[in-house]
C-alpha cells in the first residue's frame, strides 16, 4: 500500500456495520437503494457479501415518473439517504407494500433526520416501517483518499445553510482519530473549517475514553473550504485521470465505456475485454462496461496523475518490457529458469490486460485532444 497508514480498518469496519445491518432483517429480503448511494456502498461492498447476509435482489429507488417496482421479496428493505424527495419516493414503494403484505425496513445512511421522519408520517407510511440507521461516513475510495459522498454538500451549506453535512464531517473525523489517534495539530481556511473544527473539539471533549489514547499516526489535520478555492474545479484538466473523467465521467473510482472500446485486439490477438474489474452493463443501444480505475489496476497507480502528452511513452516502455519478458519463454532450458519465469508471470498477464485498456483509452483521449474544439478551451 502506497497510504502512509492503513485505511483498510475504516473499510473492514463499515462492512461490519453492513452486516449487522443486513442481519437485522432475518431471512431472504429485497435491497432498495438510493441510486446516488449505490456507488459509495459498492466501494464498501461486494454483490457476493450481500448475498450472504439475504440480499436477494437489489433494486434502484425509482422516481416519481419511473415505473413501480415489482418486489417479489417478502422483506424490502431501503437504504437512503436522508433527502425529502427519497422519502416521497420511499412512501410510494411501500404503499404498494403494504397492499402484497410484505414488510418494510428504512435504513437511513448515516442518520436519521426529524424532517424525513416528518414526511414520512405525512405520508402515512411511518408506522409500517422499521427505522434504523448505518452510520457510514468515511470512505476509502483509495489507499490514501477517503470521502464522505455527500454530493450536495456545496449546496447546502452554502447557498441552503444547512450545515448537517459538517455535522457529518466532524463526526467522521472523531472516528478517525478513535482509530488512529488525536490530531495533534488542526489547522484550517474558510468559516466552514472552523465550524467543523469547533465541533469536532466539543465531541472530543464530550467523548469520555477509558482506553489509554492513541499514539497519533497523523501529524496535522488541515481543513480547506471550497469556497476559498472554486476556479481550480472549473480548469480543464491536462492528467491521464482528469481526461478520463472529463471524456466519460469517473464515479466512485469507476468509469462507463463503450465495450467496443475495451475489445481492440492487441499485437499478440488477446482480447481487451478482460480488463481488471470490469462488468457488463445494459445501456439504450450500445452496450457498455464499468471498469474500476483505482489501486486495484495494475498501471493505473502509476499513470493517472501524469500529463496527458507522456502518457503514450510510458505505455510504449511497459509494452517493450512485458514483450521482453514474454520473449524469455524461448531461452528457458533448466528447472530453475523456468520457475522464475513462471513466478512473475501472474503480475505480468495483469499488467498486459491493463495496458491493453489503458492503451484503448488512451487512444480515444488522444483524439478527442486533437480537436480544435478542445484545444480553444485551454
Amino acid at each position: 500500500s502506497s497510504s502512509a497508514v492503513n485505511l483498510s480498518a475504516l473499510r473492514e469496519h463499515s462492512q461490519l456495520e453492513l452486516c449487522d445491518v443486513l442481519d437485522s432483517v432475518r431471512g431472504k429480503k429485497a435491497l432498495v437503494l438510493d441510486p446516488d448511494f449505490s456507488g459509495p456502498l459498492g466501494l464498501v461492498a461486494g454483490v457476493s457479501l450481500l448475498k450472504e447476509h439475504g440480499v436477494e435482489k437489489i433494486y434502484h429507488l425509482p422516481t416519481a415518473t419511473a415505473a413501480p417496482l415489482n418486489v417479489e421479496s417478502r422483506n424490502i428493505m431501503f437504504m437512503v439517504r436522508p433527502r425529502v424527495e427519497q422519502m416521497k419516493a420511499v412512501a410510494r414503494v411501500v404503499k404498494d407494500a403494504q397492499r402484497n403484505g410484505q414488510q418494510c425496513t428504512l435504513v437511513f445512511v448515516p442518520r436519521r433526520t426529524m424532517i424525513c421522519e416528518r414526511v414520512l408520517e405525512e405520508e402515512g407510511v411511518y408506522e409500517d416501517l422499521t427505522v434504523i440507521e448505518y452510520q457510514l461516513d468515511l470512505i476509502p475510495l483509495e489507499d490514501d483518499v477517503l470521502t464522505l459522498a455527500l454530493d450536495h454538500t456545496y449546496r447546502e451549506c452554502c447557498l441552503e445553510g444547512d450545515r448537517t453535512s459538517l455535522f457529518y464531517l466532524a463526526r467522521a473525523l472523531l472516528k478517525l482519530q478513535a482509530v488512529f489517534g488525536a490530531f495533534p495539530l488542526i489547522s484550517g481556511v474558510g468559516s466552514q473549517s472552523k465550524a467543523v473544527a469547533d465541533m469536532l473539539i466539543r465531541m472530543r471533549r464530550e467523548t469520555v475514553a477509558d482506553e489509554e489514547p492513541l499514539a497519533p499516526e497523523f501529524a496535522e489535520l488541515i481543513l480547506i473550504d471550497r469556497e476559498c478555492d472554486l476556479v481550480t474545479p472549473l480548469c480543464t484538466p491536462l492528467t491521464y485521470a482528469g481526461l478520463i473523467d472529463l471524456k466519460w465521467g469517473m464515479k466512485n473510482g469507476v468509469v462507463e465505456v463503450d465495450a467496443d472500446l475495451l475489445k481492440k485486439k492487441d499485437k499478440d490477438g488477446e482480447s481487451g475485454d478482460a480488463a481488471p474489474a470490469a462488468a457488463s452493463s445494459s445501456a439504450a443501444k450500445k452496450a457498455t462496461v464499468k471498469v474500476a480505475l483505482n489501486t486495484s489496476d495494475a498501471l493505473f497507480p502509476m499513470i493517472r496523475d501524469i500529463n496527458f502528452a507522456s502518457i503514450g511513452g510510458l505505455l510504449n516502455s511497459k509494452a517493450k518490457r512485458i514483450d521482453e519478458y514474454y520473449k524469455r519463454r524461448e531461452k528457458l532450458n533448466d528447472l530453475s529458469s523456468l520457475q522464475a519465469f513462471v513466478k512473475d508471470l501472474g503480475s505480468y498477464q495483469s499488467e498486459h490486460k491493463s495496458l491493453v485498456m489503458h492503451t484503448s483509452l488512451a487512444s480515444t483521449i488522444s483524439a478527442h485532444v486533437s480537436q480544435p474544439r478542445f484545444r480553444a478551451t485551454l
